[in-house]
């Protein structure tokens, strides 16, 4: 069930998208539909920021990957 869930959770994010926005704050449950649709290039950015502001990965564990 969840995956029918996710799915249509996920339009209104794609519209997002679609004109320019970046979802803030998406949850996990997002963040695979977030990360394949997002510019490498920003996506590295972000990665890289985190790394930075949390070297030892105790923030949102798991997270941007």
């Amino acid at each position: 069930m969840s995956l029918g869930r996710t799915c249509v959770c996920t339009r209104p994010m794609d519209a997002l998208m679609q004109i320019g926005a970046v979802p803030h704050r998406v949850g996990t449950d997002f963040l695979p539909v977030l990360t394949e649709k997002l510019d490498p290039g920003y996506l590295d950015f972000i990665k890289r920021m985190k790394a930075m502001l949390d070297p030892n990965g105790i923030m949102n564990a798991f997270s941007w990957r």
